[in-house]
């Protein structure tokens, strides 16, 4: 599946510099208010987690900017989460790292919810919440799961 790499201001195979004078620095705070309802209100109306909403509106940002309705990111997770029932990890030190791709396919013309819903059913696709992936992608002899 090809996914089309996001556009370039400059590209540096053609000699064109990059220059810290050309860049900009964002800075976005949330209050207090803002935080607790995104992470304890906003999933409820579609029965999200955080990650849904935020991916969502990274993929919305992603499709006005440059057009693209399809963009594969990478996500980690820190696997402290409980995603294999009957294992208890309470007694272990540390994270399980995981890192691995997911495609986000957003259509920025569409309803705010049907994009919500579409980000939603996208990752619950991903087996045990990416766990696995990175082992996996070696082991596998499917040549679609290999970078």
């Amino acid at each position: 599946m090809e996914v089309a790499s996001l556009p370039k201001d400059r590209d540096k195979a053609a000699g064109q510099p990059f220059w810290v004078r050309d860049s900009e620095t964002v800075t976005v705070a949330w209050s207090e208010q803002e935080t607790r309802l995104l992470l304890q209100e906003s999933h409820r109306a579609y029965n999200t987690e955080v990650n849904d909403l935020l991916l969502t509106a990274l993929g919305s940002a992603l499709y006005n900017w440059s057009g693209q309705k399809r963009v594969l990111v990478n996500l980690e997770g820190h696997g402290r989460e409980a995603i294999v029932p009957d294992m208890d990890i309470t007694r272990t030190v540390g994270w399980f790292t995981s890192q691995y791709p997911v495609l986000l396919d957003v259509d920025g013309k569409a309803e705010v919810g049907q994009r919500i819903k579409r980000v939603k059913e996208d990752l619950r696709h991903v087996p045990h919440k990416g766990i696995g992936y990175g082992i996996l992608k070696y082991m596998s002899s499917d040549n679609a799961i290999l970078p």
